[in-house]
């Protein structure tokens, strides 16, 4: 049988260094171990993440008596608890002196300092060890728009925003979308963050993974000629304006349907292109109609 280590702290914070730490430790060290967290407050969002890798036990759980062969104490102010029965324990230090801590408890077996610099500052005899990391595996979408809202005269612009916003969370693609306007998206998706007025907004548009243009109708398209002069792809629906200036579906585009049934994991599929636009052509028009 794999030995068992608990993690112990009386509080967490809902986003955190030490939460950081726990989730981390838990990732890593799960395939050593058999891993308990002990935790007399932890929200919910931290607790259902760490599931995967340990057993959580919160509130009043944390006083039942529990047999470890590590006990990995989290924060420096928390007592031993008597409830657990174990056979070494472990301090963590990650915090440097302050006016509410000058001095740290003596009472473990090994004293563990997450750096150099707070080894030094409570001399320390005991290792010190940097945060494990994970490195997510998951692809961030950023995403920019310029849609009026409200906007009627553009058709179902709004709803279909909200559709794709619904799908990406479906499908665990998390998003970042900015959307400059002159009104705001009321109760707007997770991700989805009302900008203000910009005037211009091309920088944004370099930096996108996709611009997003989905009305019902368009007579042409300014910001989505602004993605492509900018090398930036589009999601838009089939307005057949986009045409006149080469908005082709898998180039350049993911062209989505009105109806806003297709496969959203298409989308991690960004389109890479060079796209030339010869304003020349269209002064020589304006001359000569001038």
């Amino acid at each position: 049988m794999r030995k068992r280590v608990v993690l112990y702290i009386r509080k967490t914070n809902v986003i955190g260094g030490i939460e950081t730490f726990i989730f981390n430790f838990c990732f890593f060290m799960s395939q050593y171990y058999e891993i308990v967290v002990l935790a007399g407050e932890m929200a919910d969002i931290q607790a259902n993440r760490l599931m995967p890798y340990a057993t959580v036990k919160r509130g009043a759980q944390i006083n039942e008596t529990i047999n470890c062969d590590i006990l990995l104490m989290l924060r420096i102010l928390d007592p031993i608890p008597s409830n657990v029965i174990y056979g070494k324990v472990i301090r963590r230090i990650h915090t440097m002196k302050s006016p509410g801590i000058i001095d740290i408890p003596h009472d473990g077996d090994v004293t563990v300092s997450i750096s150099e610099a707070v080894r030094k500052d409570f001399n320390l005899n005991g290792p010190v060890i940097n945060n494990l990391m994970a490195k997510t595996s998951k692809e961030t979408l950023f995403l920019i728009s310029a849609t009026r809202l409200p906007a009627p005269d553009k058709g179902e612009n709004e709803s279909r925003m909200r559709k794709l916003a619904r799908m990406l969370e479906e499908a665990d693609i998390p998003f970042l979308w900015l959307n400059f306007s002159d009104g705001q998206m009321k109760d707007a998706p997770k991700g989805f963050y009302n900008m203000p007025i910009t005037l211009d907004i091309q920088n944004y548009i370099q930096k996108a993974d996709y611009l997003v243009q989905l009305s019902s109708r368009e007579s042409f398209g300014n910001s989505v000629l602004e993605a492509l002069i900018n090398n930036t792809p589009v999601i838009c629906t089939p307005i057949p304006a986009f045409k006149d200036f080469g908005v082709e579906n898998g180039v350049n585009a993911h062209i989505v349907p009105f109806d806003m049934n297709f496969n959203v994991r298409g989308l991690l599929n960004i389109p890479k292109f060079e796209y030339e636009y010869d304003n020349g052509e269209r002064v020589i028009q304006w001359l000569s109609v001038l």
